[in-house]
């Protein structure tokens, strides 16, 4: 009875050791520092990438993205999206020193890849 609590004991602090890493373990789209917005490339109105990196999507608004998911909502038009996307580029052309603030980010459908809201502050 003694080896069998034993063993028991270990195999659980094993497994606790094993669930404790994954969540410590360091996420490509955490700790992320505020960057120059212009740097953003937006793609569905309020929706951008930096790069090529579609490991991070960043989102300048909450309210309203689900409408984006083609099956949950109507979503946004062609018109209202370029109207938008319009906006974001001549608000940064008139402030070429904005920056993008991390607010939130979380993991989106994956571990890879997350949705990260942002501010974004004139200079």
């Amino acid at each position: 009875m003694h080896q069998l609590y034993k063993t028991g004991l270990i195999l659980i602090m094993l497994s606790l050791i094993l669930c404790l890493s994954d969540t410590v373990q360091a996420k490509p789209w955490r700790n992320l520092r505020p960057f120059p917005a212009a740097k953003i490339t937006w793609e569905k109105g309020f929706i951008g990438i930096v790069g090529d990196d579609r490991t991070r999507l960043y989102h300048l608004t909450g309210q309203g993205s689900i409408g984006l998911i083609p099956f949950l909502g109507k979503g946004p038009n062609a018109a209202e999206l370029n109207a938008r996307q319009q906006y974001i580029r001549r608000w940064l052309e008139q402030h070429p020193r904005a920056q993008a603030i991390p607010v939130e980010a979380y993991p989106f459908f994956s571990s890879t890849v997350a949705r990260i809201y942002i501010w974004i502050i004139a200079g």
